[in-house]
Formats: C-alpha cells, structure tokens, sequence
C-alpha cells in the first residue's frame, strides 16, 4: 500500500514557526501527492483494461459455441482480446512495480 504524504497541523506552524514545513519539504510533498495521483490513474486504467478484455473474452466465449459467427468477426475479436491482455498485463505489471 502506498505511504500518505505527512500531514501537518495548521495550528503547530502558527504556535511553533520553527517547525513550519520548508520549501524544500512541500515541493517533496507535492512530489509525492502527484506520484501517487499518477499511480492511482494507472491502477484504474489497468482495471478498465482488464474489464475490456473480460468482456471481450465473453463475448468470445459464447460465440464459439454459436455455429452461425462469422469466423472473420471471431479471430478479429481474438486478436482485439489478445491485444487487450497484453496491454493490461503491462499496465498492471507498471503499477506493482510503483507501488514496490
């Protein structure tokens, strides 16, 4: 699970100034709060990839049972699921590998 950026007390920079964050700490945790916006953003679109795939996979699924599909329309959903698969595998494999 990915870290929360540190939070800090309104009241503590007021009551403590020499505890306020510095430039170089709110730049860090700017940094970190677009990481995680990004990595967020990928997980999603890794889910809606696979979500795609899924439907295309049934679609294929129930069409190979039905002797009246178009052979062309199956191997062409094939390889659109095919496509599908290896793009949410990556994805994925990018999101893991952020949150690592």
């Amino acid at each position: 699970m990915a870290k929360s950026p540190p939070t800090v007390d309104p009241r503590a920079i007021v009551e403590t100034p020499e505890k306020s964050p510095t430039p170089q700490r709110l730049v860090a945790s700017m940094q970190e709060l677009s990481r995680l916006d990004r990595a967020k953003t990928g997980a999603h679109d890794a889910l809606r990839l696979w979500l795609r795939w899924n439907a295309i996979h049934e679609t294929l699924a129930k069409s190979m049972f039905n002797k009246r599909h178009d052979q062309t329309e199956l191997e062409r959903l094939m390889d659109e699921a095919e496509d599908l698969r290896r793009q949410a595998i990556q994805l994925s494999m990018e999101c893991l590998l952020e949150q690592g």
